[in-house]
């Protein structure tokens, strides 16, 4: 069954600009893609290729 992460804006900003979002990805057991959606709705700038 899937855990559910709760975040508010601010943390998942802190995250995506703190490590590459292919291990934040991997670590919460979600995909890039949906990481990608996530910040998209949330309104929140991700980093170029190559990560923060």
């Amino acid at each position: 069954m899937p855990v559910s992460i709760t975040l508010t804006r601010h943390e998942l900003y802190e995250h995506i600009w703190s490590r590459p979002m292919k291990h934040l990805a991997a670590e919460w057991d979600v995909t890039a893609e949906q990481l990608r959606e996530s910040c998209e709705k949330a309104d929140i700038p991700r980093p170029g290729y190559g990560g923060p």
